[in-house]
This record gives structure tokens, C-alpha cells and sequence, in this order.
């Protein structure tokens, strides 16, 4: 699916504008990124300053991309794809309209954003996702700030650098999908790569779906990257979360009509745009990032035809995007083989790792196999989950606990780490 493309600064920036006004005040527009704070006296100078000041002092950001300062957005805008228990704070979140149309980087005190040379028009660019103010599927009922985040969106091949202390971070990416307007298959798809490396999303059930509509003929077309893992279409992870009714996901379900401006079938799917599931609906992709380079690394950009991969109807975007500093690594404890249930097999893993010196069983988070929290793997930590398996079922391994509860890091400073946990097993 494709936004209404609106090209180069004025067009883009003033309808981000005109929505933003619709929720909130027009004095809290903020000049393009890689300025100073916004030259404009009270409040929307306040609302920089606050978002700094939580920056710095809680390691927390929240950026608009591709739209304006937004002063009272949620911290979780949309809980229906993120699945938080509540929307959390209302927070500042930092504009980000920069346009231009070269290849140079823009900065801030929040983060450097650089075009990637890609595409057939390399260079900053935003656009408006619709033309109206809609209900966005997956947030709170009712309009409101966190809806105006994804009325917007960064636009094209793009890359975000936010400088943070090594450590273990938070990333949540969130995307608006307006109507289907590309040609061809109807589909925008696109690569995302996080700290150097290509996210997948067929774990996570955000692959694409297997057909993109029908033809002349009423023959279902099939989706050019289903089952490439590596190739997000943030159109069909909506209606994967959205359609719950027969004929269910991914088969030209309907759902109800939330706002979205009635249109023909772009995408000749049977399904008229505005009750498609995807349509006017946000998603959002979360993981669990270690930085170890002194930045945290976003890229959106193109699929790459030189290893094969197919070419998308649509340009890359990104309508949000959060990040939280963790206090470690979240892990289970007890959970060595990471199967989200404290079993046998972790037992049986601790002790082919200290006896058989088995490669195969070392475990990835040595936190989460030390049971009984001592700072050391021993045959008492096979021994303990035992005990409370078969003997104490009353019993609670040491914090953050065992599967049944939530995840955490570890509250004791050990030699132990945690190379890998989830991120699916602490959603």
C-alpha cells in the first residue's frame, strides 16, 4: 500500500502542518530537523526542552517521522500492534520534516538522519498518509495525537544514527498505512536494517501475505516477496493484525470503516479501501537491540534487485519511532534452551554444557541459565529448577523468575551476560 505521494518540502510539510492543527495547537511546529531548538517563543520551545531534558536524564526518545512536534502523544500510541498493557505517558515527540534533495545529512541533538543513495529520487523526503484526519486502527477509539503520528511519515532510503552509551535498547518502529495507490501489484514492501544487520518478520508474523489481490480474471495474484523473510509490507502485517473475522488474514478480509476517505478497489482485492484491514491502520515492530559502537543504527531503504530480491510498487517509509534505554538484558530465569517454559530439557542443557563440553549447549544467556542467581554456572543450577519442578512447586527462582513471569534483567551484578534472549520470547 501507498501513501498519496506529496513531493519536495511545501506541499508535504504544510498538509503535516494543517493535520497537525487538528490536534493539537499550530504554535508547537517545529523548524526542520538539524536545527536548533524551534525558533518559536513558549510553548512549543517548552516541549523541546522537555524532550531533551527526558533524553538526557531517562533515556528516553520519541521522533515524529516525517511530521511535526507533537506535545502530548502516547508513549505506547498504538497498543493494538505493540500489545502494551496501557498507552503509558503522554510525551513530547520530536519533529522531524527535513527535506532536500541531496545526499546531505542532516543533525540535531537528538539524532543524524542521512538519504541513501537509492531509489530513483535519493534525497530527504516526506509525505502526507492521507488527506483528511483519520481514526488509525490499532490506537485508542476517538482522534487524537497519536493518530496525527501517522498521518506522516519519512519518506524514501534513509538512515538514522541516535547516539547512545553501550548497552542494551528498546526499538520500536511504527508505520501508518493510508490508501493503496501504487501500481503494479498494489504493494510497498522494503528492507530494514538495525545495528548493520536485516530485521526478519516472518517469526514475528509480519511476512508478507501470499497473494496481493485478483487479476482481470478473479485469479488471486501472488505477492512478489511472500516468503522472503527479510522484506517488510507494513499493509498486510495490519491486516494480519487487524482481520479477525473469516476469511481471516491475508484473505481479503473486511473490517470496519474507521475513517479513511472511500475510494474504488486500488488493489482489485474485492475488498472497497475503506474497509480494508489495512487500510488507515498503524503497525509497529519491537525488538531488543545490544549497541556496542557508541550509536544506535536505523536503515529503511529499498530491496536490493542485485541479490534477487523483487522491486517494490512504493517507496520505503517510517511514521514513528521510540527509543528506551534497559536496564540489561530481559531474560527468563531458567529458561536455558529460551522455549518460554521451565522444563527438563534446561537442566539437561546445563549439564551437557559442564560435562560433555557440547558446543550445541552453551548457553546463549548465561544470566538466564544461572537459576539460582550466585554469578556462576554450577550443578546447582541444574539441580534448583529441578527442586522446584518436581519437589517445591511453591517455590520461585530468583528475580526476574522463571517463564510465568514477566521478563527482566538481572538484578545482581555478575560476569555473566546475555548474548541473545528473544526478542520473541519477551514480548
Amino acid at each position: 500500500m501507498r501513501a498519496r505521494r506529496i513531493e519536495g518540502s511545501s506541499g508535504a510539510q504544510g498538509c503535516a502542518r494543517v493535520l497537525s492543527c487538528f490536534v493539537s495547537l499550530c504554535a508547537l511546529l517545529p523548524a526542520q530537523a538539524g536545527a536548533a531548538p524551534p525558533a518559536v517563543a513558549g510553548l512549543a520551545e517548552e516541549a523541546y526542552q522537555r524532550a531533551l531534558d527526558r533524553w538526557i536524564e531517562e533515556r528516553e526518545l520519541y521522533i515524529n517521522c516525517g511530521g511535526p512536534l507533537l506535545d502530548g502523544a502516547s508513549e505506547h500510541p498504538a497498543r493494538g500492534a505493540t500489545k502494551d498493557a496501557d498507552r503509558g505517558e503522554q510525551v513530547v515527540w520530536i519533529g522531524d520534516e527535513a527535506t532536500s534533495g541531496d545526499l546531505e545529512p542532516v543533525e540535531n541533538e537528538f539524532f543524524r538522519l542521512t538519504p541513501l543513495d537509492e531509489g530513483s529520487a535519493p534525497g530527504l523526503a516526506v509525505a502526507s498518509t492521507t488527506l483528511g484526519a483519520f481514526d488509525a486502527r490499532g490506537t485508542e477509539p476517538g482522534l487524537d495525537q497519536d493518530d496525527a503520528i501517522f498521518y506522516t511519515q519519512r519518506q524514501g532510503a534513509f538512515r538514522y544514527d541516535i547516539p547512545v552509551e553501550d548497552g542494551t535498547w528498546e526499538l520500536t518502529l511504527y508505520f501508518g498505512n493510508a490508501l493503496r495507490e501504487t501500481a503494479g501489484s498494489g504493494k510497498c514492501f522494503f528492507r530494514i536494517e538495525v545495528e548493520e544487520s536485516r530485521l526478519s518478520f516472518e517469526e514475528a508474523g509480519a511476512g508478507p501475505c501470499q497473494c496481493t489481490g485478483k487479476d482481470g480474471e478473479g485469479e488471486r495474484v501472488p505477492h512478489p516477496a511472500f516468503g522472503r523473510g527479510v522484506l517488510y509490507d507494513p499493509f498486510d502485517h495490519a491486516d494480519r493484525l487487524y482481520s479477525a473475522q473469516p476469511p481471516g488474514p491475508c484473505n481479503f478480509a473486511t473490517c470496519p470503516a474507521n475513517g479513511m476517505p472511500a475510494q474504488d478497489d486500488p488493489d482489485r482485492d474485492g475488498v472497497p479501501a475503506s474497509l480494508e484491514c489495512g487500510s488507515g491502520a498503524a503497525t509497529a515492530l519491537r525488538y531488543q537491540v545490544d549497541v556496542t559502537g557508541g550509536a544506535l543504527t536505523v536503515v529503511v531503504g529499498y530491496p536490493v534487485l542485485a541479490e534477487g530480491e523483487p522491486s517494490s510498487d512504493g517507496a520505503p517509509f517510517l511514521s514513528g519511532m521510540s527509543v528506551w534505554r534497559l536496564p540489561g538484558h530481559l531474560f527468563h530465569r531458567g529458561d536455558v534452551d529460551q522455549n518460554e517454559a521451565l522444563e527438563l530439557t534446561d537442566a539437561i542443557q546445563i549439564l551437557g554444557y559442564l560435562f560433555l563440553g557440547s558446543v550445541t549447549m552453551v548457553p546463549l544467556c548465561e544470566d538466564a541459565a544461572d537459576a539460582n542467581d550466585d554469578g556462576i554456572i554450577d550443578l546447582s543450577d541444574a539441580i534448583f529448577p529441578l527442586f522446584i519442578m518436581f519437589t517445591c512447586w511453591l517455590c520461585e527462582l530468583p528475580a526476574p523468575g522463571g517463564p510465568d513471569n514477566p521478563c527482566g534483567p538481572d538484578p545482581t551484578e555478575d560476569p555473566l551476560g546475555c548474548v541473545s534472549y528473544g526478542p520473541w520470547n519477551c514480548q
